[in-house]
C-alpha cells in the first residue's frame, strides 16, 4: 500500500485492509500512520474487526509525529509502542510515542529486516530503529496464538496480550509510554494469564494451612482462616501446560510471611518461569492482601 520511499494514500490503505480481509487474513500488520483521522479509514479497521481478523498497527515515532498515529489510535486495534535495545530490553525506546490508546511494547530498536534500495534497485538487509519495527514482533506473536487456537477473537487476542505482558517497571497496571508492558510470546501463545495460577499458604513443613485460591484480573489475591505463625510461604504455580506435575515453562515463586499479632497481612511476588536454565525476566507479579483468620 506504500510505494518504494514509504509514502502512500490513506484511501490506499483501507484498500488494502479491506482486500486482505476479504482475502482471507487472520492478521494484519500496519507498521504506517498518519495523524490525520478519516472515516474511511475507520469503516476498513471496523470491517476487519467485523470479519474477526486482528489488525496490529504501529504507535508511531516522534519526530515526526507527536501523538499516537491512526490507526493505531482506533480502539479495535492493537497499538504497538517500542521498546529498546537488547541491553535495555525492557525500557521504552527514546522516540516511541505512548498515550491512553497503547496497548504493549515490544522490541524496536536495532531490529534487522528486508531491504530495498531504491537507488541502485537491490534487495537486501538492514538494521533499524522504529516502532515500524516492534509491530511485527506483536503480529508474528498475534499468528502464533491463532496457530495455537484458531477461534481466538479480535477482543481476546487483545486481552490474552494485554494480561501477559510483563509489566512496566514502575509496578503500574498500565502506563502511557508501556501499555500494559513487555510482549511475553511464550505465556501470549499458551495464553497463560494469570488467573489461571494456583496460590496457597504453606507452613515450615511445606504442608497446606489455606484454601487453594486463584488471583482475580487484576492479579490480587486473599486468603482467609489463615494461622498465626512464623514462617508461612505464600506459593504460587502457573501450570502453563496443564499437566499437573512442576515441569519447564511453568511459572513458580513463593514470599515468606509472618502472621503472628496480625489480622492482615500485606504480600506481593513475582511467578518466575520454570527452566534448566536461566530464563532471563520472563514474569508475573502477583500481589494481595493475606487476610489472617483467628487461631
Amino acid at each position: 500500500v506504500l510505494d518504494e520511499n514509504g509514502n502512500g494514500y490513506v484511501s490506499d490503505v483501507a484498500a488494502g485492509i479491506r482486500w486482505a480481509v476479504d482475502n482471507g487474513a487472520d492478521v494484519i500488520n500496519l507498521s504506517l500512520g498518519t495523524s490525520e483521522e478519516s472515516d474511511t479509514l475507520r469503516a476498513s479497521v471496523q470491517h476487519a474487526y467485523s470479519s474477526g481478523v486482528i489488525v496490529v498497527a504501529a504507535s508511531g515515532n516522534n519526530p515526526p509525529f507527536t501523538k499516537i498515529v491512526y490507526p493505531a489510535r482506533y480502539d479495535k486495534v492493537i497499538a504497538v509502542g517500542a521498546a529498546g535495545d537488547w541491553l535495555n530490553p525492557f525500557e521504552v525506546a527514546s522516540f516511541s510515542l505512548g498515550g491512553t490508546e497503547l496497548d504493549i511494547i515490544a522490541p524496536g530498536v536495532g531490529v534487522c529486516s528486508t531491504n530495498y534500495n531504491s537507488s541502485t534497485r537491490e534487495l537486501g538487509y538492514q538494521s533499524a530503529n522504529g516502532t515500524s519495527m516492534a509491530c511485527p514482533h506483536v503480529a508474528g506473536v498475534v499468528g502464533l496464538m491463532l496457530a495455537e487456537d484458531p477461534l481466538l477473537t479480535p477482543d481476546k487476542v487483545r486481552k490474552v496480550l494485554r494480561e501477559t505482558a510483563i509489566r512496566p517497571g514502575n509496578g503500574q497496571v498500565w502506563d502511557t509510554w508501556q501499555g500494559y508492558g513487555f510482549i511475553n510470546a511464550y505465556a501470549a501463545v499458551t495464553q497463560a494469564t494469570l488467573d489461571k495460577a494456583q496460590l496457597v499458604v504453606l507452613d515450615e513443613q511445606l504442608k497446606h494451612v489455606s484454601a487453594v485460591v486463584a488471583p482475580g484480573s487484576d492479579r490480587g489475591f486473599a486468603f482467609s482462616d489463615v494461622p498465626q505463625a512464623y514462617p508461612l510461604y505464600v506459593f504460587g504455580w502457573l501450570d502453563v501446560d496443564g499437566s499437573g506435575a512442576l515441569d519447564v515453562g511453568d511459572y513458580t515463586g513463593y514470599k515468606e510471611i509472618s502472621t503472628y499479632g496480625q489480622n492482615e497481612v500485606d504480600a506481593s511476588f513475582r511467578l518466575k518461569i520454570h527452566s534448566t536454565w536461566d530464563a532471563g525476566t520472563q514474569e508475573f507479579i502477583a500481589s494481595g492482601l493475606e487476610a489472617m483468620g483467628a487461631h
